[in-house]
């Protein structure tokens, strides 16, 4: 049976001390629980107060609260507390059986028939919890989203200082969060300061509604980076300038790559044009010489000086073409380095002796050519490749000749504190900028790559002069100041050899037109004007010379023909390459003869030459004198 009131209908008065009609506490639209303050009896309570306690009527009323319906325990009960009822609030989840309710309750002193009571009101707020817990979650969710973007986001105040600042923005400003918000440090260049303040009055005004530009920043270290800005505004509810919100997407690399992108480009056809240059000047040379020569009234001394002045510029397109070729085989690891005992004072004074030859030829009449050596014992050896580092102290002469007009040129090589042979070059030159130091070695690099240079060449020297030494486990430097001249250094390591084994190449100088009388030379090659060279020049050794087009040509020659004593083997040829060609003759006549030649010059082609069988390999243009050296040693 539903447990009656505690007091009557009639009794009951409304919250401002009228009678409280029947069904009134009912009817209201939130839970009522009237309470006695002074026995803590619950003395009624409607359904809906019922409903969201979730606790039987009988068991509430006419029970203490504090037994049966307490909320208030250790969350502020009017009771305990003894703080002022009135409009005491309080928030508080009901725990049911199987919900959790949230619930907003308020208390108030009522009087009925001159008796106090507290009337407890309490309110179900489950939807309101809901739509809390909802905009929390969103709220959660776009700090998460802020804190872990991986660019860099910040919230300005109108007065461009940060308010807020995520993570990635710290990280890549090097800054703690609290370091810029204590707004003690600028972190914008000082070149861009201007234009940030303009862009943010601009959004302020409406202007501009936002902006993305291009950035620097300076970092805690005074590093200075590139960022992708950008920048725009929050208004408030009435439309007022409220925030400013910024992202900043660090594009230091990309900048760099870019950069690096337009310099080789730029790179790219500077070595273009001095390719040009350079190839066009020794080739202008070579024909003006060669339709000069065809003069009728050119005279044999007039022939002679041209014939000198076409081989320099051949010359100088194999040099030109050779320094390309070690550029590439050193860029992709392939440059052999080949390891010998060579004698400093033997060295240093036959690259003195055949740089002053040169040089006279030249003519280099206001610059002093000399030698330096300073306490060099005869028992002093290196170990490297000695042709490589011939080449790379030419290159270092050839650089000092070039760029001194006047003045002098050293030679020179002492042993240093480190117990190394230290070469080194000297000249009273032009001098290199400090600003272009650093970049000199680069390939393709020079001093001045104005289009009004005076000074020709590829900027290959100093590259290859570098790589020459450092692959033989040397280093080389340089000292420069403008208009005094440079001083350029290579150091190599003394080996502990005392004697440097006798090397068992041919004196060819001595060699001269051999008779082959007799003997018959298959010369294998396609383009005619390579045949015509070696056939009138082998023609003076009195062998018989025939010719074979391509490599099927040859192979069918050496089998019918038995006096074929020796083969020089184009290796690029039509039909059947020189390689196939010499291994079907070999096999069939082993022991023939065969000398490999090519204008691919490559450690691979010589490789592969002789380990097929090949008996010499010679890259085009062929130097006679040696090859007449093989010759001789095979059918002298």
């Amino acid at each position: 049976m539903q447990k009656k009131p505690l007091i009557s209908q009639s009794l009951k008065r409304d919250l401002f001390g009228t009678m409280i009609k029947p069904g009134l506490l009912s009817r209201v639209a939130f839970g009522i629980m009237l309470i006695d303050p002074q026995t803590h009896l619950v003395v009624d309570i409607n359904d809906t107060a019922v409903t969201i306690l979730g606790i039987p009527r009988e068991v509430i009323l006419g029970h203490e609260c504090t037994s049966s319906a307490c909320m208030g325990i250790g969350y502020g009960c009017p009771f305990l507390s003894g703080v002022n009822i009135e409009g005491h609030p309080g928030r508080r989840q009901v725990e049911k059986a199987d919900d959790v309710v949230p619930v907003l309750r308020s208390f108030s002193k009522i009087v009925i028939d001159g008796k106090p009571f507290i009337a407890e009101c309490l309110i179900d707020i489950t939807d309101g919890k809901d739509a809390e817990i909802e905009l929390k979650y969103h709220e959660d969710l776009l700090r998460a989203v802020y804190e872990n973007a991986s660019v860099g986001m910040a919230i300005l105040d109108m007065n461009g200082n940060f308010y807020q600042v995520n993570r990635a923005l710290c990280e890549m400003l090097w800054y703690t969060e609290e370091e810029l918000l204590s707004h003690k440090y600028t972190v914008t260049h000082p070149d861009d300061l201007v234009r940030s303040e303009h862009v943010l009055a601009q959004l302020k005004t409406g202007s501009i509604h936002k902006n993305i530009m291009e950035k620097r920043y300076v970092r805690k270290d005074g590093s200075i980076i590139y960022a992708l800005h950008n920048v725009s505004l929050i208004r408030d509810n009435i439309g007022n300038p409220y925030l400013f919100i910024i992202q900043a997407q660090d594009i230091t690399y990309l900048k760099e790559s870019l950069q690096k992108a337009v310099e080789a480009d730029n790179l790219k056809t500077t070595f273009l044009q001095n390719l040009s240059h350079e190839v066009r000047t020794p080739a202008n040379a070579i024909i003006g010489f060669y339709e000069l020569m065809k003069d009728p009234e050119c005279n044999q001394e007039e022939k002679t000086e041209y014939i000198d002045l076409i081989r320099n510029g051949v010359e100088q397109f194999i040099s030109i073409l050779n320094n390309i070729v070690d550029i590439s085989k050193i860029e992709t690891s392939q440059l052999p380095v080949k390891k010998e005992i060579i004698d400093v004072n033997r060295f240093i004074r036959e690259v003195y002796n055949k740089y002053s030859a040169k040089i006279n030829m030249e003519n280099h009449p206001g610059v002093e050519f000399s030698l330096y050596m300073m306490d060099i014992p005869n028992t002093v050896f290196i170990e490297g490749d000695e042709i490589r580092l011939k080449q790379a102290l030419d290159f270092l002469l050839d650089n000092a000749f070039k760029f001194t007009r006047v003045g002098t040129v050293t030679l020179g090589c002492h042993i240093n504190s480190q117990k190394e042979v230290l070469f080194f070059v000297t000249d009273t030159g032009i001098g290199i900028p400090p600003e272009k130091q650093e970049y000199i070695f680069n390939k393709f690099r020079q001093g001045d790559e104005s289009g009004t240079r005076q000074f020709g060449g590829l900027g290959l020297g100093l590259t290859l002069a570098r790589d020459f030494i450092t692959l033989q486990g040397g280093k080389l430097w340089l000292k420069s100041e403008p208009d005094k001249g440079t001083s350029v250094y290579c150091s190599m390591p003394i080996t502990g050899e005392k004697t440097r084994p006798k090397k068992g190449r041919a004196d060819i100088s001595s060699l001269g037109i051999i008779d082959l009388t007799g003997k018959s030379i298959l010369i294998a090659e396609d383009t005619d004007s390579n045949y015509t060279v070696l056939e009138r020049w082998l023609k003076k050794t009195n062998a018989r010379i025939i010719r074979a087009r391509n490599g099927l040509e040859a192979i069918e020659m050496c089998h019918h023909d038995d006096t074929i004593n020796l083969v020089l083997m184009d290796l690029q040829m039509p039909v059947v390459n020189g390689y196939d060609a010499t291994t079907e003759i070999l096999g069939f006549r082993p022991g023939l003869p065969i000398i490999a030649q090519t204008a691919y010059s490559l450690d691979f082609d010589e490789h592969k030459a002789i380990e097929i069988g090949c008996v010499a390999y010679f890259s085009k243009p062929l130097d006679l004198s040696d090859l007449l050296a093989v010759i001789k040693k095979h059918l002298g």
